[in-house]
């Protein structure tokens, strides 16, 4: 698709976006949409065998290859059980099936993102996170986590997470100054300049709707990050050079938490993916979150993702299967027996009842949310002591 395609989603849509403090960055975005990568040069000539009709009254116009559709806002509701309140996430974005997401995928919402907030704030999940923080701290002697989304999207995950950390940090001590750098850190990175739009948009959202709390609020940015090697390694030079004195990505410090949601559309993007994902994740405690969702219509299979991660020195891990819905933890092969004795010998491990193909089975049942269903929880399920 050429260049010229690009569509400015914030115009060509009629979207009411308020002033953006966020949206400064967007002139140092690089004009890309994931279309390019999705279409094929088949998809560019479909027209061809219509040249010689002047008369066609249905010709389109190469300039404008889509008629602007209504946007949708997606509200979201969390419960956090353990002290009965919710988090909710309000995002503006566009209805699946309308032909904005023909250019750009990331401006809807896909259930993978859902499913991977609902097992963040699972009993499970939540440990899991703890975890890391405790090993963050024994390794590097830091209190915080510095997360990353790849492929953001609309931002559910990014600040469903931001929310989360907040709700469940504890309040900071009043006759104590916090550190700057003892506060978690994420940044929201999409490749897509109409996503990166809609993101920095919803991000600026919520940032305005957070609760009043005595805990420090997790830093929270977007940033445009193209999968790949090369543009990955220039996307940590240039974080490094842009950071501020409250910033704390070290120089050569790279990604304790790596998060991405129904990603992975097309075979093509697999190697870029986890050529960022090589460069990004710290060692040797980092973890990479990924939620995948089997499609028909998709060529790309789970199994392409696991060869590639495999062969960059990634173990990995299936956690969640809730219908054609795959969430996998991805590790440093040499971290992951280390990190699964330290956890059986401080959490109670609770078997099922069932087996499952040798995998404990865990049923998760949450009320009133209706989307999520069994869940299978691979080895056991995991309670705080």
């Amino acid at each position: 698709m050429e260049s010229s395609s690009v569509v400015d989603i914030s115009v060509t849509m009629g979207l009411d976006v308020p002033p953006n403090p966020l949206s400064s960055q967007a002139k140092k975005d690089t004009q890309w949409t994931d279309a390019l990568v999705r279409w094929t040069a088949a998809n560019h000539n479909l027209k061809d065998d219509d040249d010689d009709d002047d008369n066609d009254d249905d010709a389109s116009d190469d300039s404008t290859p889509f008629q602007p559709n209504p946007s949708q806002l997606f509200s979201r509701s969390f419960p956090l059980t353990q002290n009965s309140t919710t988090i909710d996430v309000d995002l503006q974005g566009y209805e699946e099936q309308s032909d904005t997401i023909y250019i750009s995928t990331g401006l809807t919402l896909w259930r993978s993102s859902e499913l991977l907030c609902e097992y963040l704030i699972h009993p499970e999940g939540a440990t899991r996170l703890e975890q890391l923080r405790t090993n963050c701290r024994q390794q590097q002697g830091q209190d915080h986590l510095q997360i990353l989304e790849l492929g953001s999207g609309l931002g559910l995950v990014g600040i469903f997470l931001q929310k989360l950390l907040l709700a469940t940090t504890e309040p900071s001590n009043n006759n104590k100054k916090t550190n700057n750098k003892d506060v978690d850190c994420l940044v929201l990175t999409d490749g897509d300049t109409n996503a990166l739009s809609l993101l920095r948009q919803n991000v600026q959202t919520n940032i305005l709707r957070l609760p009043q709390s005595s805990s420090p609020t997790p830093r929270i940015k977007v940033e445009q990050l193209i999968w790949g090697r090369d543009t990955t390694e220039s996307f940590l030079q240039q974080q490094q050079q842009q950071q501020q004195p409250q910033d704390h990505l070290q120089h050569n410090q790279k990604f304790d938490l790596l998060l991405a949601a129904d990603a992975i559309y097309v075979l093509a993007n697999v190697k870029p993916l986890m050529e960022s994902v090589e460069t990004l994740l710290q060692k040797p405690d980092g973890q990479f979150w990924f939620s995948y969702c089997r499609r028909r219509q998709v060529s790309v299979q789970i199994q392409d993702v696991l060869s590639e991660a495999t062969s960059i020195g990634l173990d990995y891990e299936q956690i969640v299967e809730d219908d054609d819905i795959l969430i996998y933890i991805f590790r440093w092969a040499s971290t992951t027996q280390r990190i699964n004795d330290t956890i059986t010998s401080n959490m109670n491990i609770v078997p099922s009842l069932e087996r499952d193909k040798s995998i404990w089975v865990s049923h998760i049942i949450s009320p009133g949310r209706p989307h999520l269903r069994t869940l299978k929880v691979s080895q056991w399920m995991i309670l705080p002591t």
